[in-house]
């Protein structure tokens, strides 16, 4: 098949990548059928069919349920997962739901963690609303610190 061939279809439509820069900010519900790589800050509820990525520059705030979870940078919230790892220099703090959690040297988890097998939230389900761990009346900016 040629470069210019007219049936060229994409391999996996939901394979694509959302990605969230250094100084991009999001706030709010975001819906990914595909993946989402962090180097910014999400601060709201993050539903994401495969996985989650978050960069070593990289926040989340809120909630999280994918199916992968990787961590660099922060996660602070409630996350429901098949698998979480988290890396090097990786901090996760809040409430986790997962099949499989991996901390790899040097990264931290500070919270609770339930083991189930992961079930995503249906849509029904998706309209409760979810309490949040993190205190958006007062400044969370220590809880975004790295510690090393």
């Amino acid at each position: 098949m040629g470069i210019f061939s007219r049936n060229v279809t994409p391999e996996n439509t939901h394979g694509a990548k959302t990605i969230v820069s250094i100084g991009c900010e999001i706030r709010g519900e975001i819906g990914c059928p595909g993946n989402v790589h962090i180097d910014g800050l999400i601060d709201g509820h993050l539903h994401v069919d495969q996985a989650i990525t978050i960069g070593k520059e990289g926040r989340l705030l809120g909630n999280a349920e994918t199916n992968q979870l990787f961590v660099s940078g922060e996660f602070v919230g409630q996350a429901n997962c098949r698998q979480l790892i988290i890396m090097p220099g990786g901090r996760f703090c809040g409430e986790l739901t997962c099949e499989s959690l991996t901390i790899e040297d040097g990264g931290r988890f500070e919270g609770n963690c339930v083991h189930k097998p992961f079930c995503p939230t249906t849509e029904s389900d998706s309209t409760a609303t979810v309490a949040l761990t993190v205190d958006r009346t007062r400044d969370n900016s220590p809880l975004l610190q790295s510690q090393v």
